[in-house]
């Protein structure tokens, strides 16, 4: 095969994944491979428009496999590169087929893709910035930062929705989010098989037998994307809040909606520029949830600066922290249920937490830089052709 020359490179329209594409556009490109990147992904007849142009060897999409796009039948090999298992109310494991490679950002299991071979598909995980993300000297502002997605409360109209079943009420949702909270379920241990038998056994205490099939999509993403994420996050935030009130939650607005949290919400941080200052002026970044290999990791670690990380269920897959770095000499773990005792521990020992942070700095530098997942992706391609 002759060598890949030019990649394109598509991304859902959200700062977190532009930030993702230009990553790798840069580490691509200090290989020597054109790059384009663009959002959000095109149509079938605009992206043949775009291929038969531009002449790419390779489409990269996130969260889009080439069956999923109408009408696109160009020669080109197409990329799906998965981040989620929904994505604006789509499901990104329907019609998941037709793509000549798959990438994948955490485990296959924990997003619903446990149909894929192991042979279909590799691992091309987040990297740091360098460019962005690097030690600096700031004043610290705050003791922990939280940065991430976080929803509100439900509101009484979605609780009190009837759950039906042939046109007969069997519950609201209310119950079964009642059920869920009361459940040893978090998002740092299931997967979506489990949650989804979580919600057939809420049918079958009331006589009504389903399979996953036929859960409706308004049940099933009010718990596996909206309360799973909601129980995990909100505990550690609780917790943080126990040991110190000089706490930064930074992400979507509806983290205001907790009257708890609204006092400490400082809005989104839609620039690299400024996720790496905030970053810098905390004492203590803390990471939570499923995803231990995300990009905040890499961008606390590429700026030097101590991290708290839970330890998840998938740490040891390789697309998890521990096939990567080391617990307590690159990153402090914590479990969700001693939040304040380990992150009292790293507040009150800098030396401790500044040594830690510092190993984890020259280690995501040397093994976890976009040129590094550029050189990967190359090189795998290159097996697969």
């Amino acid at each position: 095969m002759s060598p890949i020359r030019r990649v394109a490179i598509f991304s859902i329209p959200d700062h977190h994944y532009i930030s993702v594409t230009m990553g790798l556009k840069r580490g691509l490109e200090q290989l020597g491979v054109q790059a384009f990147v663009s959002w959000p992904p095109l149509s079938g007849p605009n992206l043949a428009c775009f291929v038969d142009n531009y002449k790419p060897d390779v489409v990269l999409e996130i969260d889009r496999f080439r069956d999923q796009i109408t009408n696109f039948n160009e020669p080109v090999r197409h990329v799906a590169w998965v981040f989620n298992h929904i994505v604006h109310g789509r499901r990104v494991t329907e019609n998941a087929t037709g793509s000549f490679a798959v990438y994948m950002v955490t485990d296959p299991i924990l997003t619903g893709f446990e149909h894929l071979e192991p042979e279909r598909f590799g691992h091309l995980l987040p990297a740091c910035d360098p460019t962005t993300f690097h030690p600096r000297r700031l004043d610290p502002f705050f003791d922990f930062t939280v940065i991430g997605h976080m929803y509100g409360p439900l509101g009484a109209n979605t609780l009190n929705t009837e759950i039906q079943v042939d046109g007969q009420p069997i519950g609201r949702i209310g119950d079964l989010v009642d059920e869920f909270m009361a459940s040893d379920l978090q998002h740092w241990k299931q997967d979506n098989r489990q949650v989804d038998e979580f919600i057939v056994g809420f049918f079958a205490k009331r006589g009504y037998g389903i399979d996953r099939r036929s859960i409706p999509e308004n049940i099933r993403y009010v718990i596996d994307e909206y309360m799973i994420r909601l129980k995990d996050r909100k505990r550690v935030a609780d917790g943080l809040l126990t040991v110190s009130r000089d706490i930064g939650f930074f992400g979507n607005p509806e983290w205001a909606e907790w009257p708890e949290f609204n006092p400490y919400y400082y809005g989104t941080l839609s620039r690299p520029s400024s996720l790496a200052d905030t970053i810098c002026r905390t004492r203590v970044n803390v990471h939570n949830g499923p995803v231990t290999m995300h990009m905040r990791v890499m961008e606390v670690m590429g700026c030097g600066m101590p991290l708290l990380v839970n330890r998840s269920l998938w740490d040891t897959k390789p697309s998890g922290i521990e096939s990567h770095f080391t617990p307590h000499e690159h990153y402090i773990p914590y479990d969700l249920d001693a939040i304040e005792e380990v992150a009292a521990k790293a507040l009150r020992d800098e030396s401790w937490r500044v040594g830690i942070a510092e190993a984890g700095h020259r280690h995501v530098m040397a093994y976890h830089t976009w040129r590094n997942r550029a050189e990967y992706l190359l090189r795998d391609l290159a097996e697969r052709w």
